[in-house]
């Protein structure tokens, strides 16, 4: 069942808007620390990377960690792009995607980061997976010539009379910006059903919303194509589905939606 699913977000919060405890957020996504339980209750974690760390860190964990100790209170310590993987593809070609995708936006050459890979049973139809992969990176860049401790790592960038860098590393804001998630989720959609090309399988997945989706296709003329996507998205699986009353709701609409397009 291909999906497509892109969110490009900062450094994530509690509800009552207080940021998350860096190294908790790692060890949540890699099911470290008081998450690993967490995996073997659902054996969901099935693959994990990391790479750019500097010398004073000898695991990710180190690195994390210390991002939130050098963070201001109101700063943020990194950001995080999840994405949807796809159940028809190996999870060799889904880390292969991954890591392509993460070289496309410099992440895996000029950041910090760690990204590990979630596959469990989905919760809405036990028939298909949820799987899908969280890559959180420092946005700083990293300069190969200038290595610096942890104490400097983190500070924020400058330059001296001479115009050369002092102090930490500069943060690119292009990873900040709108245009960075449209240039993200086109990417990515292209990735994926180049993949599905290759592999002989007549299916593909949008970046666009459904309503985009049906303009363009009413604009081509393909009216009865374009009333497939005249619906409201299905809400994003989260905590909607740890209600049984909600997955019901769920499954009558898309049999509904499903026996619309039969006729």
């Amino acid at each position: 069942m291909a999906m497509f699913y892109l969110e490009n977000r900062p450094h994530a919060k509690t509800k009552t808007g207080e940021h998350i405890a860096t190294q908790n957020h790692f060890d949540y996504i890699c099911r470290e620390g008081k998450y690993e339980k967490l995996n073997q209750e659902r054996e969901d974690l099935v693959y994990k990377s990391y790479g750019n760390m500097p010398e004073w860190a000898s695991t990710p964990k180190e690195f994390w960690t210390e991002a939130e100790n050098h963070r201001r209170v109101d700063g943020r310590a990194y950001r995080e792009v999840k994405l949807a993987l796809q159940e028809e593809f190996t999870l060799e070609e889904n880390i292969e995607l991954v890591e392509n995708f993460c070289k496309k936006f410099h992440i895996s050459d000029s950041h910090a980061y760690t990204y590990a890979i979630h596959d469990k049973a989905a919760a809405f139809d036990k028939s298909h997976r949820n799987i899908h992969a969280h890559i959180m990176f420092d946005e700083r860049v990293i300069e190969d010539n200038r290595p610096l401790d942890a104490d400097t790592y983190f500070k924020r960038y400058s330059e001296d009379k001479a115009g050369n860098p002092c102090g930490g590393y500069y943060k690119d804001r292009y990873l900040q910006d709108r245009q960075c998630i449209l240039d993200m989720r086109k990417a990515w959609a292209d990735m994926v059903n180049e993949k599905f090309q290759e592999k002989g399988m007549d299916i593909r997945i949008s970046e666009k919303t459904l309503k985009q989706q049906y303009y363009d296709l009413k604009a081509e003329g393909k009216d009865e194509e374009a009333e497939y996507y005249n619906r409201e998205p299905a809400p994003h699986m989260g905590k909607v589905y740890r209600n049984k009353k909600n997955i019901q709701k769920i499954d009558d609409y898309t049999r509904e939606l499903e026996r619309e397009i039969d006729d």
